[in-house]
């Protein structure tokens, strides 16, 4: 008799488990997803799919199609996947997040001009076990963050992160413009902060949801400044 898909799946990932010694919560961290979502898998409610998927095998050391091979001998089980890059690409996208009163979002942050490529032990320590795919980079224009994240920075955001994650440092559309700002919940509303005194805070209330997208949580930010000794 055929094993349901979802079912052989819950049972690879609790040989993961038990290998690793992992809790279902360390799991869930490792790959950025919801602790309720490991839970489902390992109750085969619904099993991993596309990038999580992805993630589950670079971690796991396992090829995805093992997630779902009920009938498998001890060798391919045991077969870690070989990855043909030690590296990590991280996608530069063509446009600037506002820390002042906002950009005109035009679209244009989907179009990548650049990358920048780690090794994966650089990877894990700056992003932890968060799939490329889910790392973008931009640049900051405008002073409001200063002090913080300077002009000219560039962030490291998280896009699988596209909802309020707790208080932080977001990038978000609000009607047409795009900024980043440090968001924080206060009773029933957002504040959007500033971490220039200069700059006033403001609310994002339920009757503003309709223009209100998230587009990623700020992980860290680099200096692009310069100095010349020569």
């Amino acid at each position: 008799m055929k094993k349901n898909p979802n079912e052989v799946s819950a049972t690879r990932i609790s040989q993961i488990l038990t290998e690793r010694n992992w809790s279902q919560s360390e799991l869930a961290r490792r790959l950025g997803v919801s602790p309720q979502s490991v839970q489902f898998w390992v109750s085969g409610k619904t099993a991993p799919r596309g990038n999580n998927l992805t993630a589950l095998s670079s971690i796991s050391g396992y090829p995805e199609h093992w997630f779902f091979m009920s009938d498998v001998s001890t060798e391919v089980m045991n077969k870690p996947v070989v990855r043909k890059s030690d590296s990590y690409l991280v996608e530069l996208l063509d446009i600037e997040a506002s820390a002042g009163p906002g950009i005109i979002n035009k679209n244009e942050f989907i179009e990548t001009i650049r990358a920048i490529e780690y090794t994966s032990d650089e990877a894990l320590r700056l992003f932890g076990n968060r799939p490329s795919a889910n790392i973008k980079m931009i640049t900051v224009v405008g002073d409001s963050m200063q002090n913080t994240i300077e002009p000219g920075d560039q962030v490291f955001i998280d896009v699988h992160i596209d909802y309020f994650d707790g208080d932080g440092i977001y990038v978000f559309i609000f009607g047409q413009t795009l900024h980043i700002k440090r968001l924080q919940m206060i009773k029933n509303k957002l504040t959007v902060i500033s971490d220039n005194p200069n700059y006033r805070d403001w609310d994002i209330g339920k009757e503003d949801e309709d223009q209100f997208f998230i587009f990623g949580k700020v992980l860290l930010s680099q200096s692009r400044t310069y100095k010349r000794y020569a």
